[in-house]
């Protein structure tokens, strides 16, 4: 807001009266990345409890996206022959824009895990632009449970209790 009227007063062009402020530096938890057994585990309980939403969550946990680089990954961005994909934009509340940060768009190697689920997805032979819908989130939520509720009764599954940090990235 301020940026903004720094551009639009001219008394405040040129001027930032944040300039001398020392923001103080906050600590923050180390990230808590499930193990691998503790991935398998938590994967089978979804394979076994809610195989809709299998896909969606083993994506997350096998490519390390974000949520909304998932969402936004249409099949022109997948390579099954080099087992690639790559990512340039994520997608939120039905919008799809660049991603996160410059940094953020990369070509990642998929594995045959990963690349079996892909070829099973019926959005492919529906002819569907997106390869994880949205939508699959909004079920799973629809379904009676929410995401970060079924996440932490799969964690509990495999021994473990989800908390702040936790992140559902490769831990290997």
């Amino acid at each position: 807001m301020y940026r903004d009227a720094r551009v639009e007063i001219e008394v405040l062009q040129g001027k930032d009266p944040f300039i001398d402020i020392q923001w103080p530096r906050l600590s923050r938890k180390k990230p808590a990345p499930f193990t691998a057994e503790e991935r398998d585990r938590i994967l089978a309980w979804w394979l076994d409890n809610d195989c809709f939403c299998y896909p969606w969550v083993a994506w997350q946990f096998y490519t390390g996206m974000r949520p909304s680089e998932t969402a936004a990954l249409t099949w022109a961005d997948v390579n099954l022959e080099a087992g690639t994909v790559s990512i340039n934009k994520s997608r939120n509340m039905g919008t799809t824009a660049a991603t996160k940060t410059a940094n953020s768009e990369r070509i990642i190697p998929v594995d045959e895990p990963l690349l079996a689920i892909l070829k099973l997805l019926p959005s492919r032979e529906l002819g569907l632009e997106h390869v994880l819908s949205a939508s699959v989130a909004i079920q799973c939520q629809r379904n009676g449970l929410s995401t970060t509720r079924r996440m932490r009764l799969a964690s509990s599954g495999a021994g473990r209790s989800t908390t702040v940090g936790t992140r559902l990235s490769p831990s290997w």
